[in-house]
């Protein structure tokens, strides 16, 4: 019911709605209008297993060449965050939390810009919110930001 609210929903730019739930989700790709594009938890999609979704800023499943210019990349232009997830994804024997936390960690996916990352789980019992090394604060670590919450 939600996700077809959101789907019939009108907007005023194209983005991502990311919906998730006890092991269920989908990405709508959307437009003003509607939905350009969906990837469904459990189905194939472009490029990936049917255990996880994902996406960055681009429209990869129309081979959006914009995700080889990204300037947010650590390790800069021609290296696609969402390609980098997506090996260590396929790579993984289960996805797992800590998979998960690992891979939106890693210097390859993680943007230069990133201030937050989060990632919640009530199956799991999990809350895990960080701070990442930040940049553009003068790269201060973890240890020097304030503290989060990690049950």
């Amino acid at each position: 019911e939600f996700v077809e609210a959101l789907s019939a929903a009108k907007y005023v730019a194209p983005h991502y709605n990311v919906i998730a739930g006890r092991k269920k989700g989908v990405i709508l790709a959307r437009t003003p209008d509607d939905v350009a594009f969906r990837l469904v938890l459990g189905q194939r999609n472009p490029e990936s297993r049917d255990d996880y979704i994902i996406v960055t800023n681009f429209d990869y499943w129309w081979h959006d060449v914009r995700e080889w210019f990204d300037y947010t990349s650590m390790k800069g232009i021609g290296h696609p965050r969402r390609i980098a997830a997506q090996k260590l994804l396929n790579s993984s024997a289960a996805i797992t939390p800590e998979v998960l936390f690992s891979v939106i960690d890693d210097d390859d996916v993680r943007a230069t810009d990133t201030i937050y990352q989060a990632m919640m789980s009530v199956d799991a019992d999990l809350w895990n919110a960080s701070l990442p090394m930040c940049k553009e604060c003068g790269g201060a670590e973890q240890e020097e930001l304030p503290p989060t919450l990690v049950v």
